[in-house]
C-alpha cells in the first residue's frame, strides 16, 4: 500500500520521507493501520479522499457515506480520544517522536501523511507564569518556570545543537524568571556592607553627613575604613546603597496590589 505525503511537506525532512517510503513496504505496520481502523468503522485501506492543499488550509473531498464516517469519528470526542490513543499506540511500536502523531494518524485516516505540526517537533519550549505584570497564581505551586521538553531520543550534543537554535526564544523566556541572590551583579564584590549600612541607618535618625563620618570613624577606626567619609562622599555613598536596597523590589505591581489589600 503507498503513503501518499501531501504537499508542501516542508515538515519532512529528507529522512523522514525515505522512511515513509520504507515503512510502506511493512505488512505488520499496515495490520496494526488496519486493526485501529476497524475499531472506528474506517473502511479498509482507508477513506479514499482527494486533498488540495495550500500554505493556509488543507481541503479535503470525500464520498457521501465516508464523509459521514468521517464526521463521526473527528467531531464526537470519544472515537476522536480512540483515534489518538491507538496512533500513540502505533508510534510507541514503530519509536516514533511525538511529532509523528499528525502524520500517523492522517495515514490512518487515509494513506496520506499530513505534515507535522511545528508544535510537534523535536522540542517544546514553553513559559509558564506571570510575564512583566502581576498574575496571581491559583495554586502556590505553580510558580513561574521555563519547560524545554525533548520528544525524541538525542544525544548531548544533539541536544545542544537543538538548544543552540533556539537560543533566541529561551534567552526571552529567561529574562522573565527570578532570579537568586547569588545571580545577582554586585551582590558577592560589594566591600564594608557593614558600614554602608550604618551610614545608611545613621541617616534615617537624622544626623548630618559630617556627624556620620565621625560616628563611623568612632566605631572602626579610620585604618578599617575602605572609602573616604567626607561629607559629599557620605552623601553619595548613602545614595547609592539606598538605590541598592530600593532595587530588591523588583515588582512593584505585586507589591502595589499586595499593600491594598491588606
Amino acid at each position: 500500500m503507498k503513503i501518499t505525503i501531501l504537499e508542501p511537506r516542508e515538515g519532512f525532512s529528507k529522512e523522514d520521507v525515505n522512511y515513509l517510503k520504507i515503512l510502506e513496504e511493512s505488512d505488520l505496520f499496515w495490520e496494526s493501520v488496519e486493526t485501529a481502523r476497524a475499531k472506528l468503522g474506517i473502511p479498509v485501506g482507508g477513506f479514499k479522499a482527494r486533498y488540495t492543499s495550500s500554505q493556509e488550509k488543507v481541503s479535503m473531498a470525500l464520498s457521501p457515506d465516508d464523509l459521514v464516517t468521517f464526521k463521526a469519528i473527528t467531531n464526537e470526542d470519544k472515537k476522536f480520544t480512540a483515534l489518538a490513543q491507538d496512533t500513540q499506540t502505533i508510534l510507541k511500536i514503530l519509536n516514533l517522536p511525538q511529532y509523528w502523531l499528525t502524520p500517523m494518524m492522517s495515514i490512518i485516516l487515509s494513506n496520506t501523511a499530513f505534515s507535522p505540526k511545528e508544535k510537534d517537533k523535536t522540542i517544546s519550549i514553553e513559559y509558564i507564569g506571570g510575564l512583566k505584570k502581576f498574575r496571581q497564581e491559583v495554586n502556590i505551586l505553580d510558580k513561574d518556570r521555563l519547560v524545554i521538553s525533548f520528544r525524541e531520543k538525542l544525544t548531548l550534543k544533539e541536544m545542544k545543537k537543538v538548544l543552540d537554535k533556539n537560543e533566541k526564544d529561551i534567552n526571552k523566556f529567561m529574562s522573565y524568571l527570578p532570579k537568586a541572590p547569588d545571580q545577582r551583579s554586585g551582590l558577592k564584590t560589594i566591600k564594608d556592607l557593614d558600614i554602608r549600612k550604618k551610614m545608611l541607618q545613621y541617616k534615617k535618625d537624622g544626623m548630618e553627613n559630617k556627624q556620620v563620618g565621625q560616628k563611623i570613624k568612632e566605631e572602626y577606626g579610620e585604618r578599617n575604613i575602605g572609602f573616604e567619609l567626607e561629607k559629599d562622599q557620605i552623601a553619595t555613598y548613602q545614595a547609592r546603597f539606598k538605590k541598592m536596597v530600593d532595587d530588591l523590589i523588583k515588582n512593584k505591581y505585586l507589591l502595589s496590589d499586595f499593600l491594598e489589600n491588606r
